[in-house]
């Protein structure tokens, strides 16, 4: 499963993959969410 959200992430593709790297999923899906 690719999270495709990352790339909408206005932070970047570096802190996306940083946050998706260390957090859970659900978690990942919150901060993609915001």
């Amino acid at each position: 499963m690719k999270p495709d959200g990352i790339e909408d992430i206005p932070k970047g593709l570096e802190d996306a993959e940083y946050f998706h790297g260390l957090l859970p999923r659900e978690d990942c899906n919150e901060i993609l969410t915001e």
